[in-house]
Protein backbone atom coordinates (compact mmCIF):
# COMPACT_ATOMS: atom_id res chain seq x y z
CA UNK A 1 0.00 0.00 0.00
CA UNK A 2 1.35 3.43 -0.91
CA UNK A 3 0.65 6.73 0.82
CA UNK A 4 0.03 9.94 -1.08
CA UNK A 5 -0.22 13.25 0.76
CA UNK A 6 -2.57 16.03 -0.30
CA UNK A 7 -2.08 19.67 0.66
CA UNK A 8 -4.46 21.24 3.20
CA UNK A 9 -4.46 24.35 5.32
CA UNK A 10 -1.38 24.05 7.46
CA UNK A 11 -2.83 25.96 10.41
CA UNK A 12 -5.65 23.42 10.81
CA UNK A 13 -3.60 20.21 10.45
CA UNK A 14 -1.03 21.60 12.83
CA UNK A 15 -3.74 21.86 15.49
CA UNK A 16 -4.85 18.22 15.08
CA UNK A 17 -4.31 16.58 18.45
CA UNK A 18 -6.79 13.73 18.07
CA UNK A 19 -7.23 11.14 15.31
CA UNK A 20 -10.05 8.61 15.21
CA UNK A 21 -9.31 5.39 13.29
CA UNK A 22 -11.80 2.98 11.76
CA UNK A 23 -11.00 -0.74 12.04
CA UNK A 24 -12.63 -2.94 9.37
CA UNK A 25 -11.32 -2.23 5.89
CA UNK A 26 -9.18 0.61 7.22
CA UNK A 27 -6.71 -0.43 9.88
CA UNK A 28 -7.08 -4.06 8.82
CA UNK A 29 -7.66 -5.30 5.29
CA UNK A 30 -10.62 -7.48 6.25
CA UNK A 31 -14.07 -7.38 7.84
CA UNK A 32 -14.19 -8.94 11.30
CA UNK A 33 -17.97 -9.37 11.24
CA UNK A 34 -17.87 -11.46 8.05
CA UNK A 35 -14.96 -13.47 9.45
CA UNK A 36 -16.89 -13.89 12.69
CA UNK A 37 -19.96 -15.24 10.88
CA UNK A 38 -17.85 -17.72 8.91
CA UNK A 39 -16.00 -18.82 12.03
CA UNK A 40 -19.24 -19.21 14.03
CA UNK A 41 -20.81 -21.37 11.32
CA UNK A 42 -17.64 -23.40 11.00
CA UNK A 43 -17.53 -24.14 14.73
CA UNK A 44 -21.21 -25.01 14.94
CA UNK A 45 -23.10 -25.60 11.71
CA UNK A 46 -26.39 -25.07 13.53
CA UNK A 47 -25.46 -21.38 13.72
CA UNK A 48 -26.37 -21.12 10.04
CA UNK A 49 -30.02 -21.71 10.92
CA UNK A 50 -29.88 -19.22 13.80
CA UNK A 51 -28.50 -16.34 11.72
CA UNK A 52 -31.85 -15.17 10.21
CA UNK A 53 -33.44 -14.99 13.67
CA UNK A 54 -30.49 -12.98 15.00
CA UNK A 55 -30.58 -10.60 12.02
CA UNK A 56 -34.27 -9.84 12.61
CA UNK A 57 -33.41 -8.51 16.08
CA UNK A 58 -31.27 -5.74 14.60
CA UNK A 59 -27.67 -5.31 13.51
CA UNK A 60 -26.40 -4.35 16.97
CA UNK A 61 -27.93 -7.41 18.59
CA UNK A 62 -26.71 -9.56 15.69
CA UNK A 63 -23.10 -8.42 16.20
CA UNK A 64 -23.38 -9.08 19.92
CA UNK A 65 -24.51 -12.67 19.27
CA UNK A 66 -21.63 -13.29 16.86
CA UNK A 67 -19.25 -11.77 19.41
CA UNK A 68 -20.45 -14.35 21.96
CA UNK A 69 -19.60 -17.17 19.55
CA UNK A 70 -16.19 -16.01 18.36
CA UNK A 71 -12.93 -14.74 19.84
CA UNK A 72 -10.53 -13.22 17.35
CA UNK A 73 -6.79 -13.72 17.15
CA UNK A 74 -5.51 -10.16 16.71
CA UNK A 75 -1.86 -11.18 16.42
CA UNK A 76 -2.08 -12.28 12.77
CA UNK A 77 -4.70 -9.97 11.30
CA UNK A 78 -3.78 -8.32 7.95
CA UNK A 79 -2.86 -4.85 9.26
CA UNK A 80 -2.15 -2.06 6.79
CA UNK A 81 1.49 -1.43 7.61
CA UNK A 82 1.79 2.02 5.97
CA UNK A 83 -1.17 3.26 7.97
CA UNK A 84 0.29 1.82 11.16
CA UNK A 85 3.59 3.61 10.51
CA UNK A 86 1.72 6.85 9.87
CA UNK A 87 -0.28 6.54 13.12
CA UNK A 88 2.80 5.64 15.16
CA UNK A 89 4.55 8.73 13.81
CA UNK A 90 1.58 10.90 14.85
CA UNK A 91 1.53 9.20 18.25
CA UNK A 92 5.20 10.06 18.71
CA UNK A 93 4.29 13.70 18.03
CA UNK A 94 1.82 13.62 20.92
CA UNK A 95 -1.38 13.10 18.93
CA UNK A 96 -4.09 11.14 20.75
CA UNK A 97 -5.13 8.04 18.73
CA UNK A 98 -8.59 6.54 19.29
CA UNK A 99 -9.96 3.37 17.68
CA UNK A 100 -13.56 4.14 16.58
CA UNK A 101 -15.21 1.06 15.12
CA UNK A 102 -18.58 -0.59 14.58
CA UNK A 103 -17.02 -3.91 15.62
CA UNK A 104 -17.85 -5.38 19.05
CA UNK A 105 -15.85 -4.15 22.04
CA UNK A 106 -14.01 -7.42 22.77
CA UNK A 107 -12.72 -7.58 19.21
CA UNK A 108 -11.62 -3.94 19.22
CA UNK A 109 -9.97 -4.46 22.62
CA UNK A 110 -8.04 -7.46 21.25
CA UNK A 111 -6.69 -5.29 18.41
CA UNK A 112 -5.83 -2.44 20.80
CA UNK A 113 -4.02 -4.81 23.16
CA UNK A 114 -2.05 -6.26 20.27
CA UNK A 115 -0.92 -2.95 18.75
CA UNK A 116 -0.34 -0.92 21.95
CA UNK A 117 -1.17 2.16 19.88
CA UNK A 118 -4.55 3.48 20.97
CA UNK A 119 -5.31 5.77 23.86
CA UNK A 120 -8.97 4.77 23.86
CA UNK A 121 -11.58 2.80 21.95
CA UNK A 122 -15.15 3.61 20.89
CA UNK A 123 -17.20 0.60 19.81
CA UNK A 124 -20.65 -0.78 19.13
CA UNK A 125 -22.69 -2.44 21.84
CA UNK A 126 -25.87 -4.55 21.95
CA UNK A 127 -28.03 -1.40 21.56
CA UNK A 128 -26.05 0.79 19.17
CA UNK A 129 -24.35 -0.04 15.88
CA UNK A 130 -21.57 2.56 15.69
CA UNK A 131 -21.69 3.34 11.99
CA UNK A 132 -22.22 6.50 9.92
CA UNK A 133 -24.10 9.24 11.78
CA UNK A 134 -24.08 7.28 15.06
CA UNK A 135 -20.31 7.00 14.94
CA UNK A 136 -20.10 10.73 14.16
CA UNK A 137 -22.25 11.50 17.24
CA UNK A 138 -19.98 9.34 19.41
CA UNK A 139 -16.86 11.01 18.00
CA UNK A 140 -18.21 14.53 18.57
CA UNK A 141 -19.24 13.65 22.12
CA UNK A 142 -15.76 12.23 22.82
CA UNK A 143 -14.14 15.39 21.37
CA UNK A 144 -16.30 17.66 23.55
CA UNK A 145 -15.46 15.63 26.67
CA UNK A 146 -11.75 16.10 25.95
CA UNK A 147 -12.24 19.74 24.83
CA UNK A 148 -10.71 19.15 21.40
CA UNK A 149 -11.98 21.26 18.48
CA UNK A 150 -9.89 19.92 15.58
CA UNK A 151 -9.75 16.19 15.00
CA UNK A 152 -8.98 13.85 12.13
CA UNK A 153 -10.63 10.67 10.97
CA UNK A 154 -9.25 7.66 9.08
CA UNK A 155 -11.88 5.65 7.17
CA UNK A 156 -12.54 3.79 3.96
CA UNK A 157 -16.26 3.51 3.21
CA UNK A 158 -19.29 5.49 2.02
CA UNK A 159 -20.62 5.40 5.59
CA UNK A 160 -17.60 7.47 6.67
CA UNK A 161 -18.35 10.44 4.37
CA UNK A 162 -20.56 12.18 6.96
CA UNK A 163 -17.72 11.89 9.49
CA UNK A 164 -15.14 13.27 7.05
CA UNK A 165 -17.40 16.28 6.41
CA UNK A 166 -17.18 17.14 10.13
CA UNK A 167 -13.48 16.34 10.48
CA UNK A 168 -10.66 18.88 10.33
CA UNK A 169 -8.31 16.33 8.76
CA UNK A 170 -9.44 13.68 6.27
CA UNK A 171 -7.47 10.42 5.99
CA UNK A 172 -8.74 7.94 3.42
CA UNK A 173 -7.94 4.30 2.69
CA UNK A 174 -9.04 4.41 -0.94
CA UNK A 175 -10.28 0.91 -1.67
CA UNK A 176 -13.13 2.31 -3.83
CA UNK A 177 -12.80 5.19 -6.28
CA UNK A 178 -16.47 6.00 -5.76
CA UNK A 179 -15.69 6.90 -2.13
CA UNK A 180 -13.17 9.55 -3.25
CA UNK A 181 -15.74 11.01 -5.67
CA UNK A 182 -18.40 11.13 -2.97
CA UNK A 183 -15.89 12.75 -0.63
CA UNK A 184 -15.12 15.70 -2.95
CA UNK A 185 -17.73 18.08 -1.45
CA UNK A 186 -16.24 17.44 2.01
CA UNK A 187 -12.85 18.79 0.99
CA UNK A 188 -9.41 17.64 -0.11
CA UNK A 189 -8.08 14.60 1.78
CA UNK A 190 -5.10 15.25 4.03
CA UNK A 191 -3.72 11.83 3.14
CA UNK A 192 -4.83 8.99 0.88
CA UNK A 193 -3.62 5.44 1.50
CA UNK A 194 -3.77 3.44 -1.72
CA UNK A 195 -4.00 -0.37 -1.35
CA UNK A 196 -1.42 -1.99 -3.60
CA UNK A 197 -3.48 -5.12 -4.32
CA UNK A 198 -5.48 -5.60 -7.51
CA UNK A 199 -8.90 -7.13 -6.79
CA UNK A 200 -8.95 -8.80 -10.23
CA UNK A 201 -5.53 -10.43 -9.77
CA UNK A 202 -6.38 -11.41 -6.19
CA UNK A 203 -9.59 -13.07 -7.42
CA UNK A 204 -7.65 -15.08 -9.99
CA UNK A 205 -5.17 -16.12 -7.30
CA UNK A 206 -8.03 -17.19 -5.03
CA UNK A 207 -9.19 -19.62 -7.74
CA UNK A 208 -5.76 -21.31 -7.50
CA UNK A 209 -5.46 -22.02 -11.25
CA UNK A 210 -2.09 -23.71 -10.59
CA UNK A 211 -4.06 -26.44 -8.80
CA UNK A 212 -6.17 -27.16 -11.86
CA UNK A 213 -3.33 -29.32 -13.13
CA UNK A 214 -4.60 -32.00 -10.72
CA UNK A 215 -7.83 -32.11 -12.69
CA UNK A 216 -5.89 -33.43 -15.70
CA UNK A 217 -6.47 -36.80 -14.02
CA UNK A 218 -9.84 -36.84 -15.83
CA UNK A 219 -7.89 -37.55 -19.05
CA UNK A 220 -6.39 -40.79 -17.68
CA UNK A 221 -9.32 -43.01 -18.88
CA UNK A 222 -8.99 -41.43 -22.31
CA UNK A 223 -5.29 -42.34 -22.42
CA UNK A 224 -5.68 -45.76 -20.77
CA UNK A 225 -8.34 -46.79 -23.29
CA UNK A 226 -6.21 -45.53 -26.20
CA UNK A 227 -9.06 -43.20 -27.24
CA UNK A 228 -7.09 -39.94 -27.31
CA UNK A 229 -7.66 -39.69 -31.10
CA UNK A 230 -11.44 -39.71 -30.60
CA UNK A 231 -12.41 -36.02 -30.87
CA UNK A 232 -15.83 -36.49 -29.27
CA UNK A 233 -14.39 -38.20 -26.21
CA UNK A 234 -11.61 -35.60 -26.04
CA UNK A 235 -14.21 -32.80 -25.96
CA UNK A 236 -16.19 -34.59 -23.24
CA UNK A 237 -13.03 -35.11 -21.17
CA UNK A 238 -12.18 -31.42 -21.60
CA UNK A 239 -15.70 -30.58 -20.40
CA UNK A 240 -15.04 -32.69 -17.30
CA UNK A 241 -11.78 -30.79 -16.74
CA UNK A 242 -13.55 -27.41 -16.83
CA UNK A 243 -16.35 -28.60 -14.52
CA UNK A 244 -13.88 -30.03 -12.02
CA UNK A 245 -11.74 -26.88 -12.13
CA UNK A 246 -14.76 -24.66 -11.40
CA UNK A 247 -15.99 -26.82 -8.53
CA UNK A 248 -12.47 -27.31 -7.17
CA UNK A 249 -11.93 -23.53 -7.12
CA UNK A 250 -15.26 -23.17 -5.31
CA UNK A 251 -13.99 -25.56 -2.65
CA UNK A 252 -10.56 -23.86 -2.46
CA UNK A 253 -12.28 -20.55 -1.73
CA UNK A 254 -14.53 -22.09 0.92
CA UNK A 255 -11.52 -23.83 2.46
CA UNK A 256 -9.53 -20.58 2.54
CA UNK A 257 -12.40 -18.85 4.32
CA UNK A 258 -12.64 -21.63 6.91
CA UNK A 259 -8.87 -21.71 7.45
CA UNK A 260 -8.19 -17.97 7.77
CA UNK A 261 -6.64 -18.20 11.24
CA UNK A 262 -4.39 -21.17 10.50
CA UNK A 263 -3.39 -19.79 7.07
CA UNK A 264 -2.25 -16.52 8.65
CA UNK A 265 0.12 -18.49 10.89
CA UNK A 266 1.59 -20.34 7.89
CA UNK A 267 4.72 -18.88 6.19
CA UNK A 268 3.33 -19.41 2.65
CA UNK A 269 -0.43 -19.61 3.11
CA UNK A 270 -0.43 -16.23 4.87
CA UNK A 271 0.02 -14.71 1.40
CA UNK A 272 -3.23 -16.18 0.11
CA UNK A 273 -5.72 -13.49 -1.02
CA UNK A 274 -8.24 -13.82 1.82
CA UNK A 275 -5.67 -14.40 4.57
CA UNK A 276 -3.55 -11.42 3.48
CA UNK A 277 -6.51 -9.11 2.94
CA UNK A 278 -5.81 -8.70 -0.79
CA UNK A 279 -9.34 -9.94 -1.44
CA UNK A 280 -12.22 -8.98 0.92
CA UNK A 281 -13.62 -12.00 2.75
CA UNK A 282 -17.14 -10.81 1.85
CA UNK A 283 -16.38 -11.69 -1.79
CA UNK A 284 -15.67 -15.31 -0.86
CA UNK A 285 -19.13 -16.86 -0.24
CA UNK A 286 -20.84 -15.50 -3.41
CA UNK A 287 -17.78 -16.30 -5.55
CA UNK A 288 -17.66 -19.84 -4.20
CA UNK A 289 -21.40 -20.31 -4.78
CA UNK A 290 -21.16 -19.00 -8.36
CA UNK A 291 -18.31 -21.35 -9.29
CA UNK A 292 -20.17 -24.33 -7.81
CA UNK A 293 -23.38 -23.53 -9.72
CA UNK A 294 -21.44 -22.90 -12.93
CA UNK A 295 -19.53 -26.20 -12.68
CA UNK A 296 -22.62 -28.25 -11.85
CA UNK A 297 -24.71 -26.59 -14.59
CA UNK A 298 -21.97 -27.22 -17.16
CA UNK A 299 -21.72 -30.87 -16.10
CA UNK A 300 -25.32 -31.41 -17.24
CA UNK A 301 -24.08 -31.09 -20.85
CA UNK A 302 -22.47 -34.52 -20.44
CA UNK A 303 -24.50 -37.27 -22.16
CA UNK A 304 -23.84 -39.49 -19.14
CA UNK A 305 -25.82 -38.33 -16.09
CA UNK A 306 -23.44 -40.32 -13.92
CA UNK A 307 -20.84 -37.57 -14.42
CA UNK A 308 -22.74 -34.76 -12.58
CA UNK A 309 -23.53 -37.26 -9.82
CA UNK A 310 -19.83 -38.06 -9.40
CA UNK A 311 -18.98 -34.34 -9.51
CA UNK A 312 -21.55 -33.61 -6.80
CA UNK A 313 -20.15 -36.50 -4.72
CA UNK A 314 -16.69 -34.97 -5.11
CA UNK A 315 -17.94 -31.56 -3.90
CA UNK A 316 -19.73 -33.09 -0.89
CA UNK A 317 -16.75 -35.24 0.07
CA UNK A 318 -14.35 -32.31 -0.39
CA UNK A 319 -16.56 -30.11 1.79
CA UNK A 320 -16.68 -32.77 4.51
CA UNK A 321 -12.91 -33.06 4.24
CA UNK A 322 -12.39 -29.31 4.57
CA UNK A 323 -14.81 -28.92 7.48
CA UNK A 324 -14.11 -32.06 9.48
CA UNK A 325 -12.37 -35.11 7.98
CA UNK A 326 -8.97 -33.47 7.51
CA UNK A 327 -8.65 -33.37 11.30
CA UNK A 328 -8.89 -37.18 11.50
CA UNK A 329 -5.52 -38.95 11.13
CA UNK A 330 -5.34 -41.67 8.44
CA UNK A 331 -8.99 -41.05 7.48
CA UNK A 332 -7.88 -37.75 5.95
CA UNK A 333 -5.31 -39.55 3.77
CA UNK A 334 -7.82 -42.13 2.56
CA UNK A 335 -10.33 -39.39 1.73
CA UNK A 336 -7.67 -37.44 -0.18
CA UNK A 337 -6.86 -40.58 -2.19
CA UNK A 338 -10.57 -41.06 -2.90
CA UNK A 339 -10.86 -37.46 -4.11
CA UNK A 340 -7.99 -38.02 -6.55
CA UNK A 341 -9.48 -41.33 -7.69
CA UNK A 342 -12.91 -39.75 -8.19
CA UNK A 343 -11.34 -37.49 -10.82
CA UNK A 344 -10.28 -40.55 -12.79
CA UNK A 345 -13.71 -42.15 -12.41
CA UNK A 346 -15.41 -38.88 -13.42
CA UNK A 347 -13.25 -38.64 -16.55
CA UNK A 348 -14.40 -42.09 -17.58
CA UNK A 349 -18.05 -41.27 -16.90
CA UNK A 350 -17.91 -37.98 -18.83
CA UNK A 351 -16.32 -39.57 -21.90
CA UNK A 352 -18.41 -42.75 -21.51
CA UNK A 353 -15.31 -44.90 -21.11
CA UNK A 354 -15.66 -47.92 -18.80
CA UNK A 355 -13.18 -47.84 -15.89
CA UNK A 356 -11.54 -51.17 -15.18
CA UNK A 357 -11.11 -52.45 -11.64
CA UNK A 358 -7.38 -52.57 -12.31
CA UNK A 359 -7.22 -48.84 -13.04
CA UNK A 360 -9.30 -48.03 -9.98
CA UNK A 361 -7.10 -50.18 -7.72
CA UNK A 362 -3.91 -48.71 -9.19
CA UNK A 363 -5.23 -45.14 -8.76
CA UNK A 364 -6.35 -45.69 -5.18
CA UNK A 365 -2.98 -47.11 -4.03
CA UNK A 366 -0.94 -44.53 -5.96
CA UNK A 367 -2.96 -41.57 -4.71
CA UNK A 368 -2.85 -42.91 -1.15
CA UNK A 369 0.93 -42.77 -1.43
CA UNK A 370 0.75 -39.16 -2.66
CA UNK A 371 -1.69 -38.24 0.12
CA UNK A 372 0.72 -39.63 2.73
CA UNK A 373 3.48 -37.61 1.05
CA UNK A 374 1.38 -34.46 1.44
CA UNK A 375 0.99 -35.01 5.19
CA UNK A 376 4.66 -35.96 5.45
CA UNK A 377 5.70 -32.68 3.80
CA UNK A 378 3.54 -30.71 6.25
CA UNK A 379 5.11 -32.47 9.24
CA UNK A 380 8.61 -31.89 7.85
CA UNK A 381 7.84 -28.17 7.77
CA UNK A 382 6.60 -28.26 11.35
CA UNK A 383 9.76 -30.09 12.38
CA UNK A 384 11.86 -27.32 10.81
CA UNK A 385 9.83 -24.79 12.84
CA UNK A 386 10.37 -26.76 16.07
CA UNK A 387 6.65 -27.41 16.44
CA UNK A 388 5.35 -30.71 17.76
CA UNK A 389 1.97 -31.04 16.09
CA UNK A 390 0.03 -29.98 13.01
CA UNK A 391 -2.80 -27.59 13.82
CA UNK A 392 -6.17 -29.12 12.93
CA UNK A 393 -4.50 -32.15 11.35
CA UNK A 394 -4.15 -34.64 14.20
CA UNK A 395 -0.54 -35.64 13.47
CA UNK A 396 2.64 -35.30 15.51
CA UNK A 397 6.11 -34.81 14.09
CA UNK A 398 6.99 -38.15 15.71
CA UNK A 399 4.67 -39.76 13.12
CA UNK A 400 7.07 -38.93 10.28
CA UNK A 401 8.69 -42.37 10.10
CA UNK A 402 5.35 -44.16 10.19
CA UNK A 403 4.01 -41.97 7.37
CA UNK A 404 7.10 -42.79 5.31
CA UNK A 405 6.50 -46.53 5.75
CA UNK A 406 2.78 -46.38 4.96
CA UNK A 407 3.28 -44.00 2.03
CA UNK A 408 6.05 -46.00 0.39
CA UNK A 409 4.13 -49.26 0.93
CA UNK A 410 1.05 -47.79 -0.78
CA UNK A 411 3.18 -46.75 -3.75
CA UNK A 412 4.72 -50.21 -4.08
CA UNK A 413 1.24 -51.78 -3.92
CA UNK A 414 0.32 -49.66 -6.96
CA UNK A 415 3.28 -51.22 -8.81
CA UNK A 416 2.10 -54.67 -7.69
CA UNK A 417 -1.31 -53.96 -9.22
CA UNK A 418 0.42 -53.26 -12.56
CA UNK A 419 2.38 -56.53 -12.30
CA UNK A 420 -0.81 -58.52 -11.62
CA UNK A 421 -2.61 -56.69 -14.43
CA UNK A 422 0.01 -57.79 -16.97
CA UNK A 423 -0.99 -61.44 -16.38
CA UNK A 424 -4.76 -60.79 -16.38
CA UNK A 425 -6.95 -62.08 -19.25
CA UNK A 426 -8.00 -58.50 -20.09
CA UNK A 427 -4.46 -57.53 -21.00
CA UNK A 428 -4.14 -59.98 -23.89
CA UNK A 429 -7.35 -58.56 -25.39
CA UNK A 430 -5.99 -54.99 -25.43
CA UNK A 431 -2.24 -55.42 -25.99
CA UNK A 432 -0.58 -57.37 -28.77
CA UNK A 433 2.64 -57.59 -26.78
CA UNK A 434 1.68 -57.52 -23.08
CA UNK A 435 5.12 -58.75 -22.00
CA UNK A 436 6.51 -55.34 -22.95
CA UNK A 437 4.50 -53.83 -20.09
CA UNK A 438 6.93 -55.39 -17.62
CA UNK A 439 9.24 -52.45 -18.42
CA UNK A 440 6.71 -50.17 -16.74
CA UNK A 441 7.26 -51.82 -13.35
CA UNK A 442 10.92 -50.80 -12.83
CA UNK A 443 10.07 -47.28 -14.01
CA UNK A 444 7.31 -46.97 -11.41
CA UNK A 445 9.47 -48.57 -8.73
CA UNK A 446 12.13 -45.95 -9.45
CA UNK A 447 9.59 -43.12 -9.41
CA UNK A 448 7.94 -44.18 -6.11
CA UNK A 449 11.32 -44.74 -4.43
CA UNK A 450 12.62 -41.38 -5.64
CA UNK A 451 9.45 -39.63 -4.45
CA UNK A 452 9.86 -40.95 -0.91
CA UNK A 453 13.60 -40.39 -0.91
CA UNK A 454 12.94 -36.74 -1.67
CA UNK A 455 10.17 -36.67 0.95
CA UNK A 456 12.55 -38.01 3.61
CA UNK A 457 15.09 -35.33 2.65
CA UNK A 458 12.45 -32.59 2.89
CA UNK A 459 12.56 -31.67 -0.80
CA UNK A 460 8.85 -32.15 -1.52
CA UNK A 461 6.34 -29.35 -1.78
CA UNK A 462 3.25 -29.68 0.42
CA UNK A 463 1.24 -30.76 -2.63
CA UNK A 464 3.12 -33.77 -4.04
CA UNK A 465 0.66 -34.25 -6.91
CA UNK A 466 1.39 -30.76 -8.25
CA UNK A 467 5.10 -31.44 -7.67
CA UNK A 468 4.81 -34.71 -9.59
CA UNK A 469 2.98 -33.14 -12.54
CA UNK A 470 5.61 -30.39 -12.81
CA UNK A 471 8.76 -32.39 -11.95
CA UNK A 472 11.00 -33.01 -14.98
CA UNK A 473 12.04 -36.54 -13.98
CA UNK A 474 8.42 -37.49 -13.27
CA UNK A 475 7.41 -36.22 -16.70
CA UNK A 476 10.20 -38.24 -18.32
CA UNK A 477 8.97 -41.35 -16.49
CA UNK A 478 5.44 -40.60 -17.72
CA UNK A 479 6.61 -40.21 -21.34
CA UNK A 480 8.59 -43.47 -21.17
CA UNK A 481 5.59 -45.27 -19.67
CA UNK A 482 3.27 -44.03 -22.42
CA UNK A 483 5.87 -45.06 -25.01
CA UNK A 484 6.11 -48.56 -23.57
CA UNK A 485 2.33 -48.91 -23.49
CA UNK A 486 2.14 -47.72 -27.11
CA UNK A 487 4.71 -50.31 -28.17
CA UNK A 488 2.66 -52.99 -26.43
CA UNK A 489 -0.41 -51.99 -28.47
CA UNK A 490 1.28 -51.80 -31.89
CA UNK A 491 1.41 -54.70 -34.29
CA UNK A 492 5.05 -55.35 -35.09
Amino acid sequence: MSLSQASVAGDITADISLIFVDLDGTLIATDLLVEGIISAVHRDFRTLYRLPKWVLKGRSSFKARIEECVEIDASHLPYRQDLLEFLRARKAEGVRIVLATASPRSWAAAVANELKLFDDIITSDAQTNLKGSKKLAAIEEYSREHRIDHWGYVGDDHNDVCIWKAASAIYVVARKRSVLKELQPAGTPTAVFQPCHSIALATIRALRPQQWIKNSLVFIPLIASHSFANINKLVLSSLAFVCYSACASSIYIANDLLDLDSDRCHPKKARRPFASGALPVAYGPPLSAFLFIFGMALSLLSPNLLFPEILLSYVILSTLYSCWLKTKPIIDVIVLAMLYTLRVFAGGAAAEIPISEWLMAFSLFLFTSLAFAKRHAELRRLLSENRRSAARRGYLVTDLRLLEVMGAASGYLAVLVIALYIHSPETSLIYRHPQVLWLVCPLLLYWVSRLWLFAARGFLDEDPLVYTLTDRVSLIVAVLTVSIVSIGVLNW
